[in-house]
Order: C-alpha cells, then structure tokens, then sequence
C-alpha cells in the first residue's frame, strides 16, 4: 500500500510516478473524450479556403525545412466557401500532422495538396510519399481512438470526419493510388457564398 511506504524510499516514488502516469493518460483521455462528443456547430462566414491551407501550411514551415519536405501547393486560385475557419484549420492541422509523421524517415518527402472544383463541390487532396496505411487498417482509420501510433490518441481523423460532415462534406481516403491520398469535399449547397 502506498500509504505504507517510506517517505523517499525507491517503492514509494515508483508507485506516486505509476499513479501519476496514470492520471495524466486518464486526464488525456477524457479531454480528448471532450474534443469529439462537444464539437460545436460550425460558425460559418466567407472564408478564402486557399489562403487558409496557406495559413495553416505557415504553421509547419519549419518542420518542412528541417526535415527537408517539398511541399506542392499552387495557391494562385482563391476558392471563397462558407466554413467555421478554426474547425476547418483544425482539419489541415490533423492532416498535415499525420503527413509529417508519415514523412519522418522518407528520402525526397513530398506533401502535395491540390484544390479542384465543379459545380457541385470544392475538393482539397492532400498526398505524401511517406509510410502509407496498410490496406488492412483503410476501413478502421475513422474509427473513435484507433490508432497505429504509441502516443496517438487516435480522435484526429475522427474528429477530421465529424467537422468535415457538420460542414455538408466529407473526407474519404483515395484507395486507387500509391500515395496516401486524403480528399475532402466541400458540397456547394451548403458551403458556397450566396
């Protein structure tokens, strides 16, 4: 019993750093909990979707440098949409994370981001040239905590799928490439400039 032991005594502080441990993952936990059941509806306004992905791109820049990533993005066009601009950053965030963590031990890593649009939909693709998701964990990557990462909590495409779908969207992993591919698509009717 912890209450038995000796103040400083090698027992005692293992069994405070366990429980300490603990606590910290527990706490991780039910904050990530929040993050995904309390998503808020979106507070959508014009946003320039370009210039977000730019923004959000900023962020990384210099983890791009150090790791030496060509980072593809033709960001000549403005693409105006209806969006939350923090729940969308937040979206770039999650994807641009997890491509850094693909591209780690990578030669020549590359991040290409393309923006194509018809009359019914703006789609953003993300791709990288890193590790890839295995074919046998494609239909589980959206699944609440799973994850293929030691300190993943495994809500980041979840949470990525929660806000694209509170948008009138999607996102979907492009299956038909040797790249891992994510595309998310932002329907017109509900996120278009009257």
């Amino acid at each position: 019993e912890i209450s038995a032991c000796l103040v400083g005594s090698e027992m005692c502080i293992r069994d405070r750093h366990i429980i300490n441990k603990r606590s910290s993952h527990l706490t991780d936990f039910v904050n990530t909990y929040r993050k995904l059941t309390e998503l808020p509806l979106p507070k959508k306004e014009q946003i320039n979707l370009t210039a977000l992905i730019s923004q959000t791109l900023a962020l990384y820049q210099s983890k791009f440098n150090e790791l030496n990533i060509d980072v593809q993005f033709d960001h000549s066009e403005n693409h105006l949409l209806l969006l939350d601009q923090h729940q969308i950053e937040q979206v770039f965030i999650n994807l641009f994370s997890n491509s850094l963590h693909a591209l780690q031990n990578v030669s020549e890593p590359r991040i290409k981001i393309e923006l194509t649009k018809d009359k019914h939909r703006t789609q953003v693709m993300i791709s990288d040239n890193g590790i890839g998701i295995p074919k046998d964990l494609h239909d589980k990557i959206f699944i609440p905590y799973f994850t293929t990462r030691k300190t993943g909590s495994g809500i980041g495409l979840t949470l990525t799928k929660s806000i694209m779908e509170a948008h009138g969207g999607g996102i979907h992993l492009k299956r038909d490439t040797t790249e891992t591919s994510f595309v998310l698509a932002f329907m017109h009717a509900y996120s278009y400039p009257l």
